[in-house]
């Protein structure tokens, strides 16, 4: 199951029964010590109060999809990692957590987290992002100079004849 938020293909986990539906988090409030009354302490400890706060998964995911759609990679990421630590086998964290680490050039963390995409996509039986992650991965290992690496899935990518097919006989041609 599937929907789309911000334009962006996402594995809707509403209709996937999972242990808990929420996403737990930290969120700091500030102190709301009016300016007539701030002294220097209350400069120093802006963010006096942290808050345990609990939302939707799909909300949290909302918001986090809304950071990736905007280009804010660092602040999605963020949040996509939060996803990760309640949600280890989380598809949409892995895949746009993935793609935020490489528009962020921190190319061994998305392709660590490509491929752990593909393998918990096999082992649950889905394909929600694969072409996407193999089409990455390749780039991936070609900004990490792993040349062989990155024709084998190339390779794949068009015996397998689908979407980046044409794409990848291109950067396969130029390598």
């Amino acid at each position: 199951p599937h929907i789309y938020q911000f334009e962006l293909y996402v594995v809707d986990y509403r209709e996937i029964k999972r242990e808990n539906e929420v996403i737990n988090y930290t969120k700091y409030e500030l102190s709301g010590i009016s300016a007539d009354f701030e002294n220097e302490d209350a400069k120093n400890n802006q963010y006096d109060r942290e808050v345990e706060a609990e939302i939707p998964y799909m909300d949290y995911l909302r918001t986090s999809m809304k950071y990736f759609s905007r280009g804010q990679f660092k602040r999605a990421l963020n949040r996509f990692l939060t996803i990760l630590e309640q949600y280890p086998t989380d598809l949409n964290a892995h895949f746009y957590g993935a793609l935020c680490y490489y528009d962020m050039k921190q190319y061994g963390k998305a392709l660590e987290l490509f491929k752990n995409l593909q393998t918990y996509e096999s082992k649950e039986g889905y394909i929600a992002f694969r072409q996407e992650a193999k089409w990455y991965e390749a780039k991936t290992l070609l900004k990490l100079n792993r040349k062989s690496e990155a024709i084998k899935i190339l390779e794949e990518i068009i015996a397998e004849g689908l979407f980046y097919a044409q794409e990848a006989i291109k950067l396969k041609a130029k390598l």
